[in-house]
């Protein structure tokens, strides 16, 4: 980074700190609206704010983070994918929009099938825990090889 932070800095002071190192706008107020709480458009109405200590040392450390080429995803710890918020960890892959083009084609070729042929692993567990092996252990491989008899 070319600069430091000021002691008690403004919301305004970060962003132009953010755009000093190289990062997008956009990133920079993402950041700031996790660290702060605040929305986008209080961003600019309350760019005068004094960041606190601890929203001002989070910030710093996000910032340093994202410069180091960590994904946004991980930083803010959500992803949106499908019109849905996901909560994302280095421990998961990151949606990606190329994958919600995949979704939305499978949806498409599956808008014909009879909903009784989707067999969804919810509905595989539900079918599980409904038989009289309840007490037994759910495989946590993923959904068996051959569908249960309706």
């Amino acid at each position: 980074m070319s600069g430091a932070l000021p002691a008690t800095p403004t919301v305004r002071d970060a962003q132009s700190l953010a755009a000093m190192a190289g990062l997008p706008t956009l990133e920079a107020r993402m950041l700031l609206t996790h660290v702060t709480g605040l929305t986008r458009t209080q961003l600019i109405t309350h760019d005068d704010d004094i960041l606190s200590l601890p929203q001002r040392d989070a910030f710093a450390t996000l910032l340093a983070r994202r410069l180091a080429g960590e994904p946004m995803a991980y930083l803010i710890g959500e992803r949106e994918f499908f019109g849905r918020r996901f909560r994302v960890t280095p421990d998961v892959l990151i949606p990606r929009p190329d994958t919600e083009i995949a979704a939305e084609s499978s949806l498409a070729r599956l808008a014909g099938v009879p909903q009784r042929a989707c067999w969804t692993w919810a509905r595989v567990r539900a079918s599980w825990r409904s038989r009289s092996h309840a007490s037994a252990p759910m495989p946590k491989s993923g959904p068996p090889t051959s569908r249960p008899a309706p």
